[in-house]
């Protein structure tokens, strides 16, 4: 998807799914750093950091919100405002996925 997603989604689901196909390879980096991170989410229930857990989780809902409010704010076209919105995003998810890391590491 994230080279040939246009085509892909022409040739499996028709030609007037290309542009899909563009928001698709726009948004498969974040969609993967989340797929990768799922599996760990519980880990703040393990280690008693559901405050935390929820803090995080509602300053990413906010990030998404700011994301697409600053594009279109700015001017950015639909597109633009699409990959401001993922690449915020999977910095998001990244960082979710080293405060995981580090909470698997300290002591309870």
């Amino acid at each position: 998807v994230l080279f040939f997603g246009p085509q892909l989604f022409s040739w499996y689901l028709g030609a007037n799914y290309v542009k899909s196909g563009e928001l698709a390879q726009i948004m498969i980096i974040p969609i993967f750093i989340n797929f990768v991170v799922s599996p760990i989410s519980s880990t703040p229930i393990i280690y008693r950091r559901q405050g935390w857990a929820f803090v995080f989780s509602l300053s990413g809902y906010l990030l998404g919100i700011g994301a697409i409010l600053a594009g279109n704010y700015q001017g950015l076209d639909f597109y633009e405002t699409i990959t401001l919105y993922a690449i915020l995003q999977g910095i998001y998810y990244l960082w979710l996925l080293g405060w995981y890391i580090k909470l698997t590491r300290s002591r309870i």
